[in-house]
């Protein structure tokens, strides 16, 4: 049981006394509890980035004046074209083209002009013009270029 002294002091908003006729506490205890809203909330998942799964050079022979690449991405993306393309060469190997066909999640890269003996490899170059249908950049979007590189040895 609480004496009335200790009842006083843990209650501090003012009622009148009727026992003493003085000025005494009284602490409200709230009746209700309200949770936040939850309205507006949702929940939001962001898709992964498109990424390279493979860039193969298609079958063919080593001596040829051409050379196609299959390239794969994870996902069905759009933007793809020569600019996303270049080719190094080593060795006395020189090329003068490259074209790019296809859709979806595969596109054949032809590198054209190929001359001389030594290697050549076709690189993708992520420029941010890769993009799914959620319009996400290969890789990310502003983030430093990443490049995907295959090598064929010709002779």
């Amino acid at each position: 049981m609480i004496s009335w002294n200790r009842w006083l002091r843990l209650f501090p908003q003012p009622m009148f006394n009727l026992l003493h006729h003085k000025k005494v506490y009284e602490k409200k205890l709230p009746l209700t509890f309200r949770f936040p809203s939850l309205e507006g909330l949702e929940e939001r998942i962001t898709p992964a980035n498109p990424t390279v799964l493979s860039i193969l050079r298609s079958a063919g022979t080593s001596a040829s004046t051409s050379a196609a690449y299959t390239v794969s991405f994870s996902e069905s993306v759009t933007g793809v074209d020569s600019s996303d393309f270049n080719s190094t060469a080593s060795g006395g190997v020189t090329s003068t083209s490259i074209s790019v066909s296809g859709s979806g999640s595969t596109y054949t890269v032809t590198i054209s002009g190929i001359t001389g003996t030594g290697s050549i490899s076709l690189n993708l170059i992520d420029n941010d013009t890769i993009k799914n249908s959620a319009s996400q950049s290969l890789g990310g979007t502003n983030l430093p270029g990443i490049s995907f590189s295959s090598k064929t040895d010709y002779s």
